[in-house]
């Protein structure tokens, strides 16, 4: 399904002129609700799309004393390791109450073989403080999509060139974004009724 698609099948439920704008705008809120509610059921496996590693083998994830920059776009960590050597140590990303804990645990206490991190809202932190280079793998935030339209025979249409794509590849998930985007816009409707509107294209 493509962008345009799915604002074809909003414009059959909305009733007032959808302007790309508009569209934008809701759309973007409409994949937050879809993104959020993935993330809070566990179901990461449809949320490839949105995973990014910062900090590959050319360019890792910096840190000193303890403390690295987090990436902009940053929603949900994934999995953190760093590079020993040969060796690949995976990174425990815990809570801030579990950090706070093992910073003063006499067995659990973060060493170079079991490493810890944690996110904060502008920072990360990791012990030990000796590690200088990570990998981290997270999901980005839903980013607000690029509709694009061109003149043809002096009417505005809708080109796929340089708009964004849509970042779902299951047909369950494509119902589930369009009735967030209507719920959005103050307009409730159940899966059947999309369902039924996108088998009627």
């Amino acid at each position: 399904m493509t962008i345009q698609e799915v604002k074809n099948i909003i414009g059959l439920f909305y009733k007032g002129y959808m302007t790309p704008a508009l569209f934008c705008t809701h759309y973007h809120l409409g994949e937050i609700a879809l993104f959020n509610q993935k993330v809070l059921d566990g179901q990461f496996d449809s949320l490839s799309r949105f995973s990014v590693t910062m900090g590959d083998e050319s360019d890792p994830l910096k840190f000193i004393s303890g403390r690295g920059d987090i990436p902009s776009d940053f929603a949900v960590p994934r999995k953190a390791y760093y590079r020993d050597g040969s060796e690949y140590i995976p990174i425990n990303i815990v809570d801030d109450g579990q950090y706070e804990r093992l910073l003063v645990h006499k067995i659990e206490y973060p060493t170079v073989e079991y490493p810890i991190m944690n996110i904060q809202s502008d920072y990360i932190r990791i012990m030990p403080k000796t590690i200088k280079f990570v990998v981290l793998t997270y999901l980005k935030q839903p980013s607000v999509i690029t509709y694009n339209i061109t003149q043809t025979y002096g009417f505005a249409e809708f080109t796929s060139s340089g708009s964004s794509t849509v970042n779902w590849d299951d047909p369950a998930d494509h119902i589930l974004l369009i009735q967030n985007i209507l719920k959005s816009l103050g307009i409730i409707v159940n899966q059947s009724e999309i369902q039924s509107k996108i088998q009627e294209k």
